[in-house]
């Protein structure tokens, strides 16, 4: 029972960091059609793929690509926790050329010792990143809340205060209940979807705020 406890205490501790704690907020404005905004929210931990040009000429496109995850932000900058780097050039004339390597490889020739990078907000292209689900707010952490309270008392409930009985029965059926409901809750916090925002071409930055 008590390891039990402790396991769910924990997962019920990941979840809510996960929906609260937030390191890093971008507010972004969509150039066409209805001027909608979203805000982009990134904690340490979360993956993301960023596009980073680094030229873009009238014969060259050059872009920097960084798969890692999130790290830290300052007002005008990003780091990551690389786990590979990609350089993809563009040429006008048809010619591409591409170069793929493992972070600590990358990291070696830019930074030694270290696994993280820093990449500049002005510089982004686009980034691909999971953002927490909808449902997730109105539904899976009430789930979650509810589970746990009611695997936190089953036990008080089930007790026969007046003869010293346990009711074995009750409180089979009300952990199979409390599971379910984590189960749910779960499937629900992990269901995030992968979004792509083009910084340069549908959206554009309206403001940036560092936690």
């Amino acid at each position: 029972m008590k390891k039990a406890f402790f396991i769910i205490t924990g997962l019920l501790l990941f979840f809510l960091i996960d929906t609260s704690a937030q390191a890093l907020r971008i507010k972004i404005q969509k150039t066409s059609g209805i001027a909608t905004t979203k805000t982009l929210k990134f904690r340490e931990g979360n993956d993301l793929k960023i596009d980073s040009v680094y030229i873009d000429s009238d014969t060259l496109k050059g872009t920097y690509i960084y798969r890692g995850s999130f790290v830290r932000a300052t007002g005008d900058s990003l780091t990551l926790k690389l786990k590979e780097f990609t350089d993809a050039a563009s040429y006008t004339d048809g010619r591409r050329y591409t170069s793929v390597l493992p972070a600590k490889d990358f990291m070696a020739t830019k930074n030694p010792g270290s696994d993280e990078v820093k990449v500049a907000i002005r510089n982004i292209q686009s980034i691909f990143t999971t953002q927490k689900s909808k449902v997730w707010g109105a539904a899976g952490l009430p789930v979650l809340l509810v589970s746990l309270g009611a695997f936190l008392v089953s036990p008080a409930i089930c007790y026969n205060y007046n003869d010293g009985s346990f009711n074995s029965d009750l409180y089979q059926t009300l952990a199979l209940s409390t599971t379910a409901g984590f189960a749910t809750a779960i499937i629900i916090g992990v269901s995030t979807p992968r979004e792509k925002f083009d910084l340069r071409k549908d959206w554009r930055i309206k403001e940036i705020r560092v936690r």
